[in-house]
């Protein structure tokens, strides 16, 4: 496999320590030994570990967010058995979240309740939100290949959010269990919590209410 480099997902670079005059000293991350990159290697043909792992607001708030090898054996699956088969379908896919810790899934997805978090997908490495690199493609184009596949794609879930697909592999409550759920999120009238889920009914207005 092509080997190449990218940012350190647990340091996000170097952090500063004690800034002396004419130089700065580093602190020595357990991850990347202070060099602040880690190799960056290809988890399916399409898809490398970068965009799997990485986040601005992790970046920005500092918050590590490097899986661990069951949570990166999860993300290899997720593209070679989900990712992969779709893009054939919609084209090239861009990754805007994947992997996030439970920590990091509550600042990144506030809107969800508590316990919501704690069931998230994301941070056992088997969901990605993804959208269409072909302006032509739509989210909704992505969304209905997902629960278009036949048995012989193997899906957890799908969800229609504003501006992206979620899409999971495995049920994060549920070793190697696969629920085919179909749903679309929505604003609720009176938050807290912020959003509903709802069963996907394929209709228009339905679509309309989606957040």
């Amino acid at each position: 496999m092509d080997l190449k480099t990218c940012v350190c997902p647990r340091c996000w670079g170097a952090k500063l320590v004690a800034p002396v005059p004419a130089r700065v000293e580093l602190e020595a991350c357990p991850l990347c030994t202070g060099a602040g990159y880690v190799e960056d290697p290809e988890l399916s043909e399409h898809f490398r570990f970068s965009e799997l792992v990485g986040s601005t607001t992790a970046a920005r708030l500092n918050m590590r967010n490097d899986p661990d090898s069951a949570c990166l054996a999860n993300l290899r699956r997720l593209c070679l058995e989900l990712l992969e088969p779709l893009r054939e379908l919609t084209g090239p896919l861009r990754v805007t979240s994947g992997y996030r810790t439970q920590a990091l899934d509550v600042v990144a997805d506030s809107g969800n309740p508590r316990w919501l978090h704690e069931l998230s997908a994301h941070a056992i490495g088997a969901a990605a939100d993804v959208v269409p690199v072909d302006p032509s493609k739509s989210v909704k184009d992505v969304f209905d290949a997902v629960i278009a596949f036949g048995p012989e794609h193997l899906w957890d879930q799908a969800i229609t959010e504003a501006g992206c697909a979620h899409v999971a592999l495995l049920c994060p409550y549920g070793k190697n269990r696969q629920r085919r759920e179909a749903l679309v999120r929505i604003h609720n009238a009176t938050p807290p919590p912020a959003f509903s889920y709802l069963v996907y009914d394929g209709t228009p207005e339905q679509w309309a209410k989606i957040a």
